[in-house]
């Protein structure tokens, strides 16, 4: 049951990521939802469930942006290994600690997908570059505390996996 539910979160939160954000929200950049998915997921469940959700959030992004294929599943792969790194202690240390490494998931990850985009000889600006992952980063710091909380809440209403049956 939980895995089924992960492929419907991330699939959601990027397609909101991709089509609805961007015409409800004021500002010109948006919180990384998918990012923070991935942070959170490596967190909480182990980097197996963050890089099996950054490939998925990263493919679907792709596709949904037109960009070459593997460009956001590539920099998603930060998120999910600095998730893996703070394994179960996201936010349950001092507050400062998780949101440096929401900063640091997010400035890596935008750090990446720049360099890819360059490869790539699709970047912008050195300048945009960096507001934008500065930004982000402001955006998913505030963005992460509560996909945290809306993932713990929907795994203690029963979201886990299911052992082996005893009857």
């Amino acid at each position: 049951m939980r895995h089924l539910f992960l492929v419907l979160l991330v699939i959601s939160a990027t397609v909101v990521q991709v089509t609805i954000l961007p015409r409800i929200n004021p500002l010109w950049v948006n919180p990384d939802l998918v990012l923070g998915i991935v942070l959170v997921l490596a967190s909480l469940y182990g980097v197996a469930y963050g890089l099996g959700a950054a490939a998925l959030g990263g493919v679907l992004l792709d596709v949904l942006t037109l960009t070459p294929l593997g460009l956001h599943s590539l920099a998603l792969l930060a998120a999910a290994l600095t998730g893996g790194l703070a394994r179960r202690r996201l936010f349950r240390a001092d507050l400062l600690v998780p949101m440096g490494l929401v900063v640091v998931a997010t400035i890596t990850s935008q750090a990446l997908l720049a360099v890819a985009r360059w490869l790539a000889h699709m970047s912008a600006s050195p300048r945009l570059i960096v507001e934008v992952a500065v930004l982000t980063a402001l955006l998913n710091v505030a963005a992460v505390p509560v996909i945290y909380v809306v993932i713990l809440l929907l795994d203690r209403v029963g979201l886990h996996d299911a052992g082996p049956s005893t009857t």
